[in-house]
């Protein structure tokens, strides 16, 4: 799972990167995606 504001285009991987972590814990992304 990926938090932060980057949008998955080209334009932002190559002007406009921002910060933004991986997580990477399935169970945690079940949990969001149960919400």
């Amino acid at each position: 799972m990926f938090v932060g504001p980057f949008n998955f285009d080209a334009r932002s991987a190559n002007l406009n990167t921002e910060s933004g972590f991986l997580i990477d814990s399935p169970s945690l992304a079940w949990r969001i995606d149960e919400a």
